[in-house]
């Protein structure tokens, strides 16, 4: 046997080897498979901004007023836990990157999609932000709550924010996901005034239900919505 064939053919076979990264078995799946980008589909798309809207929306309008009116804490208890919050939110953000690029690498990861399995996972995250407008517990109760949301909003976020590019590599595909995003956003921050304003009208002003019913709407619609954007959108692979 001729040693350049042998060599050739170990060459071959250490190529497939280390390019076999387990995606090939799942190639048929929905949700990698392309499909023409609309209006239907940058909906899709968009309308996953209001996981944003829900866990952070609310809160920059009303959580400090809510903390120092219902909760007991003082203004520098409730400047603190943002403070913490911030903090943990940029450590978080620097690993979610890597770690959404490489959980492809398990079994889990290549059946959900790198991208989808942390947009699936948003819909039920989505609900911890209730957790946020409860009375009458102490200032760790409101710290903890406050870091896992701000947490799972950013980590759960990011992969949703890489689509466009992963979807589509036609420009005028990329424009019309990103302008469908914007203004999508645009009416569900309108909606986070809106909606507690009405709200006000039908309880005292000394009362927390209106909070905590809001946070409640808002993480209902947005569960759904985020299943609809996991179901009209689809991850490279």
């Amino acid at each position: 046997m001729d040693t350049n064939d042998t060599g050739s053919e170990r060459d071959n076979e250490f190529q497939a080897t280390n390019l076999h990264d387990g995606w090939d078995e799942y190639q048929s799946k929905k949700i990698y498979q392309p499909r023409k980008i609309g209006v239907f589909r940058s909906l899709g798309f968009g309308v996953f901004s209001f996981f944003s809207i829900s866990m952070q929306g609310l809160v920059g309008a009303w959580l400090l007023f809510f903390y120092t009116t219902f909760c007991g804490l003082s203004a520098g208890q409730g400047a603190t836990i943002f403070l913490i919050g911030r903090v943990a939110d940029a450590i978080a953000s620097l690993f979610m990157g890597n770690m959404s690029d490489n959980i492809y690498k398990y079994k889990l990861g290549r059946i959900f999609g790198r991208r989808h399995i942390f947009i699936l996972a948003a819909a039920p995250a989505v609900l911890f932000a209730i957790t946020l407008w409860v009375t009458g517990m102490n200032y760790w109760y409101y710290l903890i709550t406050y870091l896992i949301t701000t947490v799972l909003m950013s980590v759960l976020q990011i992969p949703w924010e890489t689509l466009p590019n992963e979807m589509t590599k036609d420009y005028n595909s990329r424009t019309l996901l990103s302008t469908t995003r914007m203004v999508i956003a645009g009416l569900g921050n309108m909606l986070a005034q809106f909606v507690p304003a009405q709200l006000f009208k039908f309880y005292p002003q000394t009362s927390p239900m209106p909070y905590l019913i809001m946070q409640v709407m808002f993480s209902v619609v947005t569960f759904v919505l985020i299943l609809v954007t996991y179901h009209t959108t689809w991850d490279i692979s």
